[in-house]
């Protein structure tokens, strides 16, 4: 999240040793995670399945969290993220 918690700072406030995309930086953190949900929506990904898979907190739900969650991943690859802005 942007500096001191707050949704609307932009994400450049990050020092550039980070190695984040421009793309990243560029954006607040409310914006960014607008454009994760946009990427699951145009990928036709059931977000109340994973929401509910991912409360379980069961080990064997990871696998199938990761394969509902790839085409967003690999569309957010293309748009010019990183990986480790797309993991947690």
């Amino acid at each position: 999240m942007g500096e001191s918690g707050n949704w609307d700072v932009p994400n450049r406030k990050i020092p550039d040793d980070m190695g984040h995309s421009r793309v990243f930086l560029r954006q607040t953190p409310r914006e960014f995670y607008g454009v994760v949900d946009r990427a699951l929506t145009e990928c036709g990904v059931d977000k109340a399945e994973i929401e509910r898979l991912w409360e379980e907190k069961k080990m064997e739900h990871v696998d199938k969290v990761d394969r509902l969650i790839l085409p967003a991943y690999v569309k957010l690859r293309e748009w010019g993220y990183k990986h480790g802005e797309l993991t947690i």
